[in-house]
């Protein structure tokens, strides 16, 4: 199953072995090492307009971004493989805009300058019984779970995966350290709380579907996300409900918040006629917000590219990231729709809309945020290996608080995305 995905990146440290006395040449060492990986380049450009939601309140943000992502995997003997991930990421500012009144470009980023992090991603065995269809991960791991980033979210620990019921899988993670992404206070990336998670992921044809319980120690009471999905032949249609407990208690994850309940739902159903596709979806909550995910998106159903990638609609799933305000409840509803054509094998176009309205309810009186945003995408299959792809995201928001200042005006973000994905 896809999700059964969670751990196996794989690798084995190469440079140690020069320096071990069972010294041996290179190309015997590697010999049935397993490797694979991506190299990612990325230019952003964000345009602000009246930021904040005051008139003439414009800026810039360009960026360059680099990532590497090399992991191995040694051959399996006696039911044990080791696995090393290293990532190279680096992201740095393209210096627009000069420094006061100097008519030279100095700006306050890096530019193309220094390296940015490169490090050991992940570090673990993977054990394989020979009496079960079992698979046993012990080390630094990736997070592939619904309410994580694949890409970023690591732990420490042991995740499982048992497939001896057929068209099951079952997996139970407990982590003593992990590290998430998405985060706002610099120097909480890495969290001690104790994070354990049980699952049950079925697969039937064309049909699926899974279950997920997480908590964590004096953080998260209860964290469930559930999903079912059906697709045959051109038509699919897929849905999600999520449910948080959080609890301050001695925990920084969400602190000063108790009993903090909050519920997410989502609803898309696509159709498929080569070469058009469609879908349409509806996301919604409950409760007293949706603070459903440890990662601000995780993996839930959604439209356009920036209003909850934590843009200027201040929409965000994350405790972490913005933790819930004492008293405060926030009520989401979204709609959208994206259109995607097959020009030809190798370029598609597309255009996603998505609409909605992030309701406030604090002490002094409930407000609305909408927003609207506009996105068409392009896609060039280049190779089998190679991907260049781009989008221009087009955000408009109105915040109905803001609206007693004199000099309100509806905020927009503009981001431009050029990305060449190279995989092997």
């Amino acid at each position: 199953m896809k999700l059964a995905k969670i751990s196996l990146a794989a690798a084995v440290a190469l440079g140690a072995l020069s320096t071990m006395s069972f010294a041996q040449p290179l190309e015997e060492a590697i010999k049935g090492v397993d490797v694979s990986g991506m190299l990612r380049y990325r230019y952003t450009d964000d345009r602000f307009k009246n930021d904040n939601h005051a008139s003439g309140d414009n800026n810039t943000d360009a960026k360059h971004s680099w990532r590497v992502n090399a992991d191995f995997k040694t051959p399996v003997v006696n039911n044990v493989a080791f696995n090393l991930g290293v990532v190279y990421n680096n992201s740095n500012d393209t210096n627009k805009g000069g420094a006061g009144a100097s008519s030279i470009d100095t700006g306050t980023g890096l530019g193309a300058g220094e390296d940015g992090d490169f490090g050991v991603a992940t570090f673990y065995a993977t054990v394989t019984p020979s009496s079960t269809n079992t698979v046993i991960n012990v080390g630094k791991m990736r997070l592939n779970t619904p309410v994580t980033d694949a890409l970023d979210d690591r732990g420490t620990g042991i995740i499982a995966l048992n497939s001896d019921l057929p068209h099951w899988t079952f997996a139970g993670v407990a982590l003593d350290t992990w590290a998430l992404d998405d985060v706002n206070t610099p120097g909480t990336t890495s969290f001690t709380e104790g994070l354990y998670a049980l699952a049950a992921l079925a697969n039937y044809g064309d049909l699926s579907a899974q279950v997920w319980y997480f908590n964590v120690t004096d953080a998260v009471k209860s964290l469930i996300f559930t999903e079912l999905a059906y697709k045959y032949d051109f038509f699919s249609i897929k849905g999600q409900y999520a449910f948080s407990e959080l609890d301050n208690g001695k925990g920084k994850l969400v602190a000063g918040v108790d009993n903090n309940k909050n519920a997410l739902y989502t609803l898309e159903a696509g159709v498929s006629f080569a070469p058009v596709s469609a879908r349409v979806g509806y996301i919604g909550s409950d409760k007293d917000g949706y603070k459903v995910s440890f990662d601000n998106q995780g993996t839930y159903s959604m439209g356009g590219k920036i209003w909850n990638d934590l843009s200027i609609t201040g929409v965000n799933y994350s405790p972490v990231y913005e933790a819930p305000v004492a008293g405060e409840k926030r009520e989401l509803e979204v709609f959208y729709g994206a259109v995607d054509v097959d020009v030809t094998d190798t370029l598609a176009l597309g255009l996603e809309y998505v609409k909605g309205e992030n309701k406030i309810s604090p002490a002094a009186g409930a407000y609305k945020v909408k927003f609207q945003e506009i996105t068409p995408t392009v896609t060039y299959q280049y190779s089998k290996n190679l991907t260049l792809s781009s989008y221009y995201a087009m955000l408009k928001v109105k915040d109905e608080s803001q609206k007693v200042n004199a000099d309100y005006a509806d905020a927009k973000q503009n981001e431009l995305r050029f990305e060449a994905l190279y995989k092997f």
